[in-house]
């Protein structure tokens, strides 16, 4: 397992409220958060919780440390993609609690009061938020997000940039298919298929979208 890996000052990429999450993450690990950089032409020169942003993703070369602060998954992975010659490390709350058999990939945020048990896999920029709870055998996809006080039972799938809103909850061994959207307080008790939005107790499809 890969924790907080990065000696160097980072530079956070985008700096709404997020990035700014991060940053106090980084903070509370003992680093340095460089600058933010946002394509918000308004946010330019301005400090964001005592940190400038210096410029736009434009103005970052390969090489850098840097951490995507960006909650929305599909423009996560667009940048990820974009900056493929950046470094990301991984960061990981130390109120976490992570077995040593837990896989994490790079450019992951873990915050404070998270659960991961043995066997469980998390991909490359993930968001794994506070006080979730991820039972053993789970596997996460590149780009996914849990959110606060979510649950997966044991053996769930989470696939590319899926999303598991605030307090809901997975049954054992089910699939949220990539890009899909399970609502707050939802429980998701039969697998989601990808693109679509689910809702409800228990967690139903009420739209599909691209």
């Amino acid at each position: 397992m890969t924790t907080n890996s990065s000696e160097k000052k980072v530079i956070v990429i985008g700096a709404g409220g997020h990035a700014r999450a991060i940053s106090s993450l980084i903070k509370i690990l003992g680093k340095k958060v460089d600058y933010y950089l946002d394509d918000d032409p308004d946010l330019q020169g301005k400090d964001v919780n005592g940190i400038t942003v210096r410029g736009t993703t434009k103005d970052i070369s390969n090489g850098e440390t840097a951490f995507i602060g960006i909650g929305r998954n599909f423009i996560r992975k667009q940048k990820a993609e974009k900056h493929s010659g950046l470094t990301y490390p991984s960061f990981i709350h130390p109120d976490a609690i992570i077995s040593p058999e837990v896989e994490i990939g790079t450019g992951t945020a873990i915050m404070a009061g998270a659960i991961i048990q043995p066997g469980s896999k998390i991909g490359n920029h993930v968001i794994v938020n506070s006080g979730v709870v991820i039972e053993h055998d789970c596997t996460l996809h590149d780009y996914s997000h849990i959110a606060p006080n979510a649950t997966l039972a044991g053996s769930c799938t989470l696939q590319e940039g899926a999303f598991l809103g605030v307090n809901a909850c997975m049954i054992e061994g089910k699939v949220l298919g990539a890009w899909s959207v399970v609502g707050a307080g939802a429980c998701v008790i039969t697998d989601i298929p990808e693109c679509c939005t689910a809702v409800g107790l228990p967690a139903k499809v009420i739209k599909k979208h691209e």
